[in-house]
């Protein structure tokens, strides 16, 4: 899962050829953050800190900033992107302000408690410890739940858009419908079980051990298109062909309907097995 890129990134390969790159742009970030008091706390998550990153990877950073210097945050915040985008590494931030952190009402739930609790014991915690600061939000099955019904309805606003898109707009689309399904897999299995690591390979492994043959079967095959589409990345690398590579943009976007139809599946999974 990862980055898809439009046909003029690839054209000019505006792709890091040198995975290095990601840990440099990781030590910008902690080099920046001095001299920046209203960033109470910093993780870094992800591949990059499993090691297993690749040419479609990006940093996430769950960032916790004093919402009384909020312009600065954001200001600091665009300045980072910025950066590292000259440097082809996608970064996205996560924020989150002190002011509703102290609430019940911020967007950290307990799966994603966990998954941030794993970034620190993997080394990603770069300032502060910001989980320190969060109140209790929602459980498992209310995140779980907000989560699913949030992706079906942003998923299937965008795909009606989708005939005005730009190549940028219509790039990120099909990242995020390529991204779900192992999104979504991870969220019903945390519902149901306490899960042992964060990677798409513990993940399919253990929703195939866990759930329906009908939904493991769909995302095996979304999971293969995926896959699909790092193999023609790695080939356009050699080989340039628009025709091919628009194409094959294409061939994604006409899977928005199984992509859909593994959440729904997902959805009513969760509402049949409600405790």
């Amino acid at each position: 899962m990862g980055q898809v890129f439009t046909w003029d990134a690839v054209r000019d390969w505006r792709i890091p050829i040198d995975l290095s790159i990601f840990s440099k742009v990781i030590e910008d970030i902690s080099d920046q953050l001095f001299g920046r008091p209203f960033i109470l706390g910093l993780i870094v998550c992800g591949s990059v800190l499993r090691g297993d990153h690749t040419i479609r990877s990006d940093i996430d950073c769950f960032i916790l900033y004093d919402h009384r210097f909020e312009h600065a945050a954001f200001k600091y915040m665009q300045e980072a992107i910025e950066d590292a985008a000259a440097q082809d590494v996608p970064l996205s931030f996560i924020p989150c302000d002190s002011l509703l952190a102290n609430t019940r009402m911020h967007h950290v739930g307990d799966s994603f408690l966990l998954h941030l609790e794993r970034s620190v014991s993997a080394g990603g915690l770069i300032k502060g410890n910001p989980l320190q600061m969060l109140a209790q939000s929602n459980s498992m099955e209310e995140e779980l739940e907000s989560y699913l019904r949030t992706k079906m309805y942003n998923l299937q606003e965008a795909w009606a858009q989708s005939g005005t898109f730009s190549d940028e707009r219509m790039a990120s689309f099909l990242k995020k419908l390529l991204e779900a399904p192992m999104h979504v897999a991870r969220k019903t299995l945390a519902r149901h079980i306490p899960l042992g690591a964060d990677s798409k390979a513990y993940v399919q492994t253990t929703y195939a051990e866990n759930m329906p043959l009908s939904m493991v079967i769909q995302l095996q095959r979304l999971v293969s298109l995926d896959q699909e589409y790092t193999e023609l990345l790695q080939k356009q690398s050699m080989f340039r062909n628009e025709t091919e590579y628009r194409a094959f943009l294409q061939k994604i976007l006409a899977h928005t309907e199984d992509v859909l139809a593994f959440i729904r599946s997902n959805l009513a999974h969760v509402a049949a097995t409600a405790r």
